[in-house]
């Protein structure tokens, strides 16, 4: 008795040492694709125009943030270099670099990144145009520095 016991424990534990399941990445961000209670717990309520004790403006579906922006009118902006840097820490944490898209707008440098984490938390109905999970990042650049900065789902 006590050893067909032993092969049924035995067995219930080998059958338990399968393939290791992969973990899902978790969704963090500090902009694109918060709640935008998540967002005023950081920076304060948001008045009617989207502004707050954040230097960004911010657009949301009533629920999260799909929008950020930043204006340096008046002052000497960052390089792009640096304007790039900051607002990929108000990006998802898996975002990554797609492709740079050519552009003769305001926003004459942008970007196309893709964080498969947002496109699991945010409604596929909040993009109007790219593929769930898209975030396009527009920089308006004068004499090297940056006067403004966009991040938007998948609007180009």
């Amino acid at each position: 008795m006590r050893r067909l016991l032993f092969v049924v424990i035995l067995l219930a534990l080998l059958a338990g040492c399968g393939e290791a399941t992969p973990t899902a990445v978790p969704f963090h961000s500090t902009g694109i694709g918060a709640t935008v209670s998540e967002w005023e717990a950081v920076n304060g309520k948001t008045d009617a125009a989207g502004k707050s004790r954040s230097p960004y403006q911010i657009a949301d579906n009533k629920t999260y943030i799909v929008t950020l922006l930043r204006d340096w009118s008046g002052t000497s902006g960052p390089t792009l270099d640096a304007a790039r840097s900051e607002i990929k820490g108000m990006l998802p944490d898996d975002t990554t670099l797609v492709r740079t898209i050519p552009s003769s707008g305001k926003y004459g440098t942008k970007e196309l990144y893709h964080s498969a984490t947002l496109a699991k938390r945010v409604p596929a109905s909040a993009w109007q145009t790219g593929t769930p999970g898209d975030i396009i990042l527009g920089f308006a650049v004068t004499g090297g520095h940056v006067t403004s900065i966009i991040a938007d789902l998948g609007a180009q």
